[in-house]
């Protein structure tokens, strides 16, 4: 909304709504769960309403153009009553280019706000992006068009009906983020399984920091001051969920939806309250982005999960909270985000590594790593168990716990909507808080192959080893020899049993670094 007064009406509208919000220590936590949904919808329909006005107002002449338009319908009625007078038909040609350079001018000032609005949102044009656009097929990571085109995964049949693809897509999740059956994985081998691993993380000795001042990361009480930091580190200009409030509405009335946000969220951590949610607050919508393959497969896709922008403010406060504590329980070998590591010293390490081991004289073996579906498939009574071994209080996990309860979502492809599927695994790329969680689990890993015994001795005068190099999801395990790959298949099976986190065999690549010939 670029007109201010339009704006300023919102603004006004907003106040209001604080005014007899049903917050604050004299209405019970519950009341403003079962308001936020109506006040949505509220400021949705008075946010349709304001930029339908704004729309028209846009697409009026401006007052100068109106002034020249009247000008030119006076010389062409002049011209009218006199067709052969020169002068007056030059009259009437100049007022009618008049008028073309003054619609041009208003035009071009549009396309150019239009382009400062999408430099400040963080956009920029590139050869790059214009090559993907151009692309008829596309060709790399997040590049082609939506699928129009897909193979049904239970009848085999390809499918090209518009309706129906997003069905496809959403069943597609659905079945990837499902529980194994009984039959598929029995309950006796996955507890077996998740007590082993523990029991590994168990002896971990790095941990979350205990607070001395109590447990400010897993606090029920979410402050204003946290969701107004949480919403300026919010780009503007991405994608709202399914209710359609981007979160530049929120960034442009912080001072409004800061207090309501703050006792949406308490209520939500259970201050005072079991911790329940408004409706369909965790409820996503999945946007797939092509990464390679053929094009009618399902999973030739990456699935983001568009969340609405009160969850991803949440979740970002809590990601906030973790973020810096999270570095002590998660070992140099992880490198992806948190603050002071870098994904070059996975690369570093790996490049000098044949030269170390070629001026030893020893073989090794470097796995590279790929897991199948990872952040969709982890179970998450697994995240759960490894987040307590790693120091995470009740109440962290409770918020965790939370946000992943019940978790449904609807596929969107070329303007049509699935029904709504449940999620029953997974973290959800696309949550702010997804990253971190899913260090969780790679720690997990890190620490269970090392209880196996799995790694290789950099350094032949010390004891300990090394055993892997991790960036979330994409780790390269270090192997003392050929000898070494069965123990490490049968210890990624426990894991897998464990945690859902399977290898995708197809991908998974050995690399052996021989011993050098002797001279």
């Amino acid at each position: 909304m670029a007109h201010s007064e339009l704006k300023q009406s919102i603004g006004v509208w907003l106040d209001q709504q604080v005014a007899t919000a049903p917050i604050g220590y004299d209405h019970p936590a519950e009341t403003i769960l079962a308001w936020w949904l109506g006040f949505k919808r509220r400021l949705t329909a008075n946010i349709k309403r304001l930029n339908h006005e704004a729309e028209a107002r846009r697409r009026r002449p401006s007052a100068t153009v109106q002034q020249l338009q009247t000008a030119a319908q006076e010389a062409a009625a002049a011209l009218d009553a006199a067709p052969h007078d020169l002068g007056r038909l030059t009259a009437a040609v100049e007022a009618q280019v008049a008028v073309s350079g003054a619609m041009r001018a208003d035009a071009k000032s549009n396309v150019l706000a239009a382009r400062r609005s999408r430099i400040s949102e963080g956009e920029r044009p590139s050869r790059g992006l214009t090559n993907l656009v151009h692309e008829a097929n596309g060709g790399g990571d997040g590049g082609g068009p939506a699928p129009t085109t897909l193979r049904d995964p239970t009848s085999g049949q390809l499918i090209s009906d518009p309706a129906r693809v997003p069905q496809i897509i959403a069943n597609y999740w659905r079945d990837v983020s499902a529980l194994p059956t009984e039959t598929e994985l029995p309950t006796a081998t996955k507890q077996a399984a998740l007590a082993e691993v523990m029991a590994a993380l168990r002896a971990h000795p790095l941990r979350l920091p205990a607070d001395p001042e109590g447990d400010q990361l897993g606090s029920p009480e979410v402050s204003s001051a946290e969701d107004i930091k949480a919403l300026r580190a919010t780009p503007r200009g991405k994608a709202p969920g399914w209710d359609g409030l981007p979160a530049d509405i929120y960034k442009g009335f912080t001072r409004q939806v800061s207090p309501l946000l703050a006792a949406l969220y308490t209520a939500i951590g259970g201050f005072g309250t079991s911790g329940s949610m408004p409706p369909q607050f965790t409820d996503g919508v999945i946007k797939v982005l092509y990464k390679k393959g053929d094009p009618t497969e399902p999973g030739n896709y990456r699935p983001i999960t568009l969340l609405n922008t009160d969850y991803r403010i949440l979740a970002k406060a809590l990601a906030t909270r973790l973020g810096p504590a999270l570095s002590a329980a998660i070992s140099a070998e992880q490198t992806a985000f948190l603050p002071g590591r870098l994904i070059g010293s996975n690369i570093f390490a790996l490049r000098h590594l044949p030269h170390l081991h070629r001026r030893q004289g020893r073989s090794a073996i470097v796995a590279f790593l790929d897991f199948a579906k990872a952040y969709d498939m982890v179970h998450r009574d697994f995240l759960l168990a490894a987040m307590e071994e790693l120091g995470a209080t009740e109440q962290l996990r409770k918020w965790v716990a939370t946000l992943l309860a019940n978790t449904r979502a609807q596929a969107l492809v070329g303007g049509h909507l699935s029904t709504s599927v449940s999620m029953a695994a997974g973290v959800r790329q696309g949550c702010p808080l997804a990253p971190l969680l899913y260090l969780f689990v790679a720690q997990a890993l890190l620490w269970w192959l090392q209880k196996k015994g799995i790694g290789i001795r950099l350094d032949p005068t010390n004891p300990e080893c090394t055993t892997a190099v991790q960036f979330a999801d994409d780790g390269q395990v270090l192997l003392d020899g050929e000898s070494a790959v069965p123990a490490f298949l049968a210890a990624m099976q426990t894991f897998a049993a464990a945690s859902g986190q399977r290898l995708n065999c197809t991908k998974v690549e050995l690399l052996k670094m021989p011993k050098p010939p002797i001279p």
